[in-house]
């Protein structure tokens, strides 16, 4: 197969391999063929993985990472002549702890390995060019000094002065014996990226499956510098924050005190500072760090970086005050002590875990929950759905017939996240099939009158029994079956009795399960205000529309439900959502002719009359006013008085019901006059008064 491989340089690498080749021998043939030494080179893969264990394809690419070669600078200053002997070319990586070898007074510089070539675009000049320092100091008289010296010195040429052939991108070496090493590198190197070619590093990077807040971060820790940037990637970020350490030594710019090379002043200024101990803490548990260190010293405080390469031992021991270095180890840790992360731990508990792997709720994300609503396609179902989709739950949506009735309900969640499944309620497996992987069933399923095909003994006890004993059966950990406020067997109502006895039923099925008794529902698509707003020029009532009500808004029952859904202290209990105001229906109808500025005309009706209509209207084959709705109108809709159980409700969920008067505008300002359909609620009007 073909292997394909990209640098940070967008260089495009094609292999021929086979699957038995190892990621070393794959080293080993781009040192050959490309010129890439073995040690410079990183891939995300271990050297004994083969390429068939890596599940990599003719179509996928791997990133390959060369690393930079450098140019180690010592500077020494030859006690004889004062001159400064020329750099020498090395490409071996910088050991952190460099010690140099007993100079004397005919220094010689050092041999540097033979290495292979690396790829143009790596190379690094070589050739002996004199520094700015170096002209003046060869076109200058040498100072005298003492002959007699054999101790290395370093050049006390001001960082600035040097920037402006040399990038200090690697920091500076701080020797046992008090000498510097400046790792130095041209500022014509292409790896100091900006602009587009700044952008393809971090797209690259990304390829490789980091984040691009971690590349940004990556590429400002190194100043810009893909490779390094990619090293930290791979090794990990310095735990220093960067921003921080910037952001506060930006201000000591220009501000700090002459310091001079004496011991005190060096150490009384540093531990003053307010971010030298975490530096002093960092290079102390990871001595390694020092580069990164000493490299953003030499932007933020160049000045400061000066002093310290004057006084390198009085910086050392700063660094060592108070610590007894043989308690480390040479990885920083401390002897005897197990190794641990540089990051925090929090315990929690196994129910919080699982939270913390389901993520955030939202529609973009599942919150672990999956929820079977039967009758979501009612009027109280659609917002039901709704607010369990907003959540992140994986709603059921069981439906008969067309799948027009469930279709919108699909926008209410996240793609896959509303599953519409048909059902008869006759047909055991269906209903099985509906429940199978469900936490929690909400039954919905309830209606005012009687059809050819459904009795109210069908639609309010044999169905919910059916439900409870099969979501039982299938391990259904919880239950809510929504009834109405005052359903009592000794109702005169036939359909306030029937969602009694259902209540019944469901408590035996399912013992732990939640009834919900709702009051009358008002809303978008209601029968009560839209009801009064279409009929408002002859709405039909009994006994004077004396009734008393207390009608709740849609939005807060189904806000309920949900928190039932997160409660699960409220499985076995029994709620009445109403409102706490109590209304007669006049007062409704006296509230929509306020809210449309429009006079609501009524017509007081004997309840045995519209009785007797009601039953002609029964044997129609389309739903108009019915006997059983009849029966329900006059009746007073009241919270249940000295129950023979607790009876919990809105205030008991942490929820505040809405108030009529302040939501009935939203709902029927369609049936205003064009001229008043702007308008808010004024009850004053002179409109409203000419009426």
């Amino acid at each position: 197969m073909i292997l394909t491989l990209k640098t940070l340089h967008k260089e495009k690498i094609e292999l021929e391999v086979s699957p038995e080749d190892s990621i070393a021998q794959i080293k080993a043939r781009l040192e050959n063929e490309k010129g890439y030494a073995v040690q410079a080179q990183k891939l995300i893969f271990a050297d004994q993985d083969e390429i068939s264990q890596i599940g990599i394809k003719e179509s996928d690419f791997m990133v390959l990472m060369i690393s930079k070669v450098f140019i180690l600078n010592l500077y020494m200053v030859d006690s004889t002549t004062g001159y400064k002997i020329k750099p020498v070319a090395t490409s071996k990586p910088i050991e952190h702890n460099v010690t140099p070898q007993s100079s004397s007074t005919n220094i010689k510089p050092m041999q540097a390995p033979p290495v292979h070539q690396q790829p143009s675009k790596f190379n690094v000049n070589t050739q002996e060019t004199p520094s700015p320092a170096e002209k003046v100091a060869k076109t200058a008289e040498p100072e005298s000094t003492n002959s007699e010296s054999t101790e290395m010195q370093v050049d006390q040429q001001p960082l600035t002065e040097a920037m402006g052939e040399i990038s200090m991108t690697s920091g500076t070496e701080l020797l046992a014996d008090g000498s510097s090493a400046i790792v130095d590198q041209q500022l014509s190197d292409p790896s100091l990226v900006t602009g587009k070619a700044y952008e393809t590093a971090i797209s690259t990077m990304m390829e490789m499956g980091y984040d691009r807040e971690l590349c940004v971060r990556a590429m400002k820790m190194s100043f810009n510098n893909p490779d390094r940037a990619v090293e930290y990637l791979f090794n990990g970020l310095p735990e220093l924050d960067t921003d921080q350490n910037t952001a506060q030594q930006e201000p000591t710019q220009g501000e700090a005190p002459a310091i001079t090379q004496e011991r005190g002043n060096l150490l009384a200024y540093l531990q003053n500072l307010p971010e030298f101990q975490q530096i002093r803490e960092l290079i102390l548990s990871n001595p390694e760090s020092i580069h990164s260190v000493i490299q953003r010293l030499s932007h933020t405080n160049p000045q400061l970086l000066e002093q310290i390469n004057q006084n390198p031992n009085d910086f050392i021991d700063l660094l060592t005050q108070g610590t007894d270095l043989a308690q480390y180890n040479e990885s920083g840790e401390l002897e005897g002590e197990p190794e641990q992360d540089a990051q925090n731990y929090v315990s929690v508990l196994p129910e919080e875990l699982e939270a913390i792997e389901r993520g955030p709720v939202g529609r973009q994300a599942w919150n672990g929950q999956t929820v079977t609503v039967f009758g979501c396609s009612g009027f109280l179902g659609r917002y039901v759905v709704s607010q369990l989709a907003a959540e992140g739950t994986r709603v059921i949506v069981p439906y008969r017939g067309l799948t027009d009735h469930v279709r919108h309900l699909k926008l209410t969640g996240d793609l896959g996240m509303i599953i519409p499944l048909e059902f008869d309620t006759r047909i055991s497996s269906q209903l099985e099939e509906c429940m199978a992987n469900s936490d929690m069933v909400i039954n919905l399923i309830g209606r005012n009158y009687e059809t050819k095909n459904f009795s109210l003994e069908d639609v309010h006890i044999k169905t919910p029994a059916r439900i409870a004993e099969i979501a039982r059966n299938v391990g259904v950990a919880r239950f809510v079956h929504v009834s109405h406020l005052g359903a009592q067997l000794d109702s005169p109502s036939s359909v306030l009795k029937s969602k009694a006895k259902g209540e019944a039923f469901i408590r035996k099925e399912y013992p732990d399960a939640t009834i919900v008794r709702p009051a009358t529902l008002y809303g978008y698509e209601d029968n009560l205000l839209n009801n009064i707003g279409i009929f408002k020029s002859g709405f039909l009532t009994v006994d004077k529309a004396q009734s008393k009500l207390h009608p709740v808004c849609v939005e807060d029952v189904a806000s309920a439900i949900n928190e039932m859904r997160k409660n699960e202290w409220t499985a076995g209990k029994t709620f009445e959502l109403y409102s706490p105001v109590q209304y007669t229906q006049k007062d409704i109808i006296d509230l929509v002719s306020a809210t449309l500025m429009h006079k609501v005309r009524t017509f007081d009706v004997p309840k045995g009359l519209l009785r007797f209509y009601g039953k002609i209207f029964d044997m129609f084959p389309f739903h108009f006013t019915s006997s059983y709705e009849v029966d329900m109108m006059g009746l007073d809709e009241l919270p249940s008085e000295n129950p023979n159980f607790d009876v919990y409700t809105f205030q008991d969920l942490g929820l505040e019901p809405q108030q009529i008067e302040a939501t009935a505008l939203k709902f029927i300002r369609h049936y205003r006059a064009f001229d008043y359909e702007q308008l808010g609620i004024d009850c004053d009007s002179k409109a409203f008064r000419k009426q």
